[in-house]
């Protein structure tokens, strides 16, 4: 069974959320507070965007998505685990 368009899309808003946070890092070798400050701060709009992207694939929450995600991989045979390591 292939897994379909509407999950692959949540997929790719996933990763590109996790691009954006791991950026946030990206130079900070010092985490001093008004490093960890502006860090903290920008975690709530890279959230805000792949909510969105979630909800308008059709999902009611992240955690909706994350389900769905999940059946579709046991339906397709790869161990959950396999995929989100």
């Amino acid at each position: 069974m292939a897994i379909s368009k509407k999950i692959m899309d949540g997929r790719a808003a996933v990763e590109a959320y996790r691009a954006a946070h791991g950026g946030l890092y990206v130079g900070k070798s010092m985490l001093t507070a008004s490093v960890a400050k502006s860090v903290i701060d920008a975690h709530p709009p890279i959230i805000d965007t792949l909510t969105k992207a979630i909800i308008a694939l059709g999902f009611k929450s992240l955690d909706a998505f994350f389900a769905a995600s999940k059946a579709a991989d046991l339906a397709d045979g790869i161990k959950y685990a396999e995929r989100w390591k």
